[in-house]
């Protein structure tokens, strides 16, 4: 019983935090990083002309889709702490496990385009995207439309 209390809690305060991090985000001007750091994958990768708008096309889709992940979460949390309940928590729980396999499926789609001499860049590439990403999480919460 105890350990149903103290889950509660930490998932609680995740939840508050992850409204902060939304409610700052509303009152900063969206960061310019996400068109820098296209530019420095595309060095990074050596994409061709034409890999580089398939590199696009990739990124425009995962970005629709983490903005509308976003917004179905954005919802569902303001639910939750109007009526607090376990079912909420398992589906907000279940659309942070999506964000995660996108972003996962988003890193593979864009390794499958790669040839084979520019694949040994691709570790370089990842752990970079991932830094930009937390790092553009943590200091102004989630992407805008």
């Amino acid at each position: 019983m105890k350990k149903d209390i103290v889950y509660k809690l930490i998932i609680g305060l995740l939840l508050g935090i992850n409204l902060l991090q939304m409610g700052t985000f509303m009152f900063n001007p969206k960061p310019p990083q996400q068109d820098e750091f296209q530019d420095l994958a595309i060095e990074i990768l050596n994409l061709t002309t034409a890999q580089q708008q398939t590199f696009l096309d990739f990124a425009h889709e995962h970005r629709n889709k983490m903005v509308n992940l976003y917004k179905k979460e954005s919802g569902l949390v303001t639910q939750y702490f109007e009526t607090p309940s376990d079912t909420l928590l398992s589906i907000i729980s279940k659309i942070e496990m999506e964000k995660i396999q996108a972003t996962e499926q988003h890193f593979l789609d864009i390794k499958s385009m790669l040839d084979t001499n520019q694949v040994s860049e691709f570790a370089r590439f990842k752990k970079e995207a991932l830094n930009s990403i937390l790092e553009k999480n943590s200091a102004s919460g989630p992407p805008r439309d």
